[in-house]
C-alpha cells in the first residue's frame, strides 16, 4: 500500500498489541490504533439499543477508512470479533490482517463449529469482494482450532514470545515451595485456594505469587501464603520459583509458560496454551486435563517429589527461542505490496 495507512483494531490481545504495532511503526507505517477492550466491556452492561449505537459508531468510522487504509483485527473469535469482520465484508477494504490470540473462549464444541461457520462465511465474502485476507496465528492451538479455515486461506505463525535463556536455571526449592499463577487463573479458579490448606495439612508451607499487569493489591489480603505482585517482567518472579501454573488460554499465559521454560522450571499446563506444545519435548510440562482439588495437588506433589528430575531436565534440555522475523517479514510484505 503506497500510503501506509493501517487501522488497528484490537480487544483482549495483550502484549501482542504493542509487539505488532512497534513492527510496523518502524517500518513507516501510520497506524492509528483503536483498543477495543474498553469499548467491549463497557457495551455488556448497556441495553440493547445502546449497545447497537455504539457498534454502529464503530462501524461508520471503519467505512469511513475502507479507501485508503489496511485493516488489523485482533480478537478473540466470538460474537463481537464475527461483527467486526462483517463490517469488514461491507466496507471492503483492500487488505485486511485478521490477527487470532490466545484465548480462554476458542474452545472445542458444537457453539465453534456455529462461529467457523459464520467465521469461514464472511472470509468467503471477503474473497468475494477483492479483500485481500491475511490470518495470523499465535500459538499452534488456535491454528489447529481454526483448521477448517486455515486450509485454503492466505495465513502465518508469528510467535509473539521472544525471551532470552536464563543462565539461572538451578531449581529453588525447599519446605515452601513458591508456585506461579496469573491473576485471572486466579480469581477464576477455588482449587488453588483449597489446596493450599490441603498442602498445610501435609507440612508443605506452599505459597503462590499471583502475577498480573494490573494491579490486585485487594486480592492478597488477609493471606499470609498468597503474594501479588504487580509487573510486567514475569522473568525475573520465574527465577524465583518452583513451579509455574497455567490454566486458561491468553497472551499472558503464554507468555508465562515460554518464560518459566526458559528459565527451566517445572510447568503445570492446560493443553489449550498453545505454547505447551511446542516445549512439550523440554520434559518440563505437565499437562492437567481436569482441574480438580484432588488432580492438582496430586500434581503439585509429584512434581516436588521428583525434583531431582525436573532439574536434570532444565539443565539437559536447554531451548532454543522461536523468531518472529519471518512472520513478521510476511505480515509487512503483505500490507506494503
Amino acid at each position: 500500500m503506497a500510503d501506509r495507512n493501517v487501522l488497528f483494531l484490537s480487544r483482549e490481545c495483550s502484549f501482542i498489541d504493542d509487539f505488532i504495532y512497534d513492527k510496523l511503526v518502524k517500518e513507516n507505517f501510520n497506524v492509528e490504533f483503536v483498543d477495543l477492550t474498553s469499548i467491549y466491556e463497557h457495551i455488556k452492561g448497556v441495553e440493547l439499543v445502546k449497545r447497537f449505537k455504539i457498534f454502529f459508531k464503530l462501524f461508520l468510522e471503519i467505512v469511513k477508512r475502507a479507501d485508503n487504509h489496511g485493516f488489523i483485527i485482533c480478537s478473540p473469535v466470538d460474537s463481537w470479533f464475527l461483527s467486526l469482520v462483517f463490517s469488514l465484508v461491507i466496507s471492503t477494504p483492500r487488505k485486511a490482517v485478521i490477527i487470532i490470540p490466545p484465548s480462554p473462549k476458542h474452545i472445542f464444541g458444537f457453539i465453534r463449529l456455529f462461529k467457523l461457520y459464520l467465521f469461514r462465511f464472511s472470509l468467503f465474502l471477503l474473497r468475494l469482494f477483492g479483500v485481500n485476507t491475511l490470518l495470523v496465528f499465535t500459538t499452534p492451538y488456535e491454528k489447529e482450532y481454526l483448521e477448517t479455515i486455515v486450509r485454503s486461506r492466505n495465513y502465518v505463525y508469528i510467535p509473539l514470545i521472544e525471551p532470552r535463556v536464563s543462565k539461572v536455571r538451578e531449581l529453588i526449592y525447599s519446605d515452601k515451595p513458591l508456585m506461579i499463577i496469573s491473576y485471572d487463573d486466579w480469581i477464576n479458579n477455588q482449587v488453588f485456594y483449597n489446596a493450599l490448606e490441603i498442602f498445610r495439612e501435609l507440612g508443605l508451607q506452599a505459597r503462590y505469587i499471583i502475577i498480573s499487569s494490573k494491579p490486585i493489591v485487594h486480592e492478597c489480603r488477609g493471606n499470609y501464603n498468597v503474594i501479588c505482585i504487580y509487573s510486567d517482567d514475569v522473568s525475573e518472579i520465574i527465577k524465583r520459583s518452583t513451579i509455574v501454573i497455567v490454566k486458561n488460554a491468553s497472551p499472558e499465559s503464554n507468555r508465562i509458560l515460554v518464560e518459566a521454560i526458559m528459565n527451566g522450571r517445572p510447568v503445570i499446563s492446560s493443553k489449550e496454551i498453545g505454547m505447551a506444545h511446542i516445549y512439550s519435548d523440554t520434559e518440563l510440562i505437565v499437562f492437567l486435563n481436569k482441574w480438580t482439588l484432588e488432580a492438582f495437588t496430586d500434581t503439585v506433589l509429584r512434581i516436588l517429589n521428583r525434583i531431582d528430575y525436573f532439574k536434570k531436565a532444565s539443565l539437559k534440555n536447554i531451548p532454543t527461542p522461536l523468531k518472529s522475523d519471518y512472520g513478521i517479514y510476511v505480515l509487512i510484505d503483505f500490507l506494503k505490496n
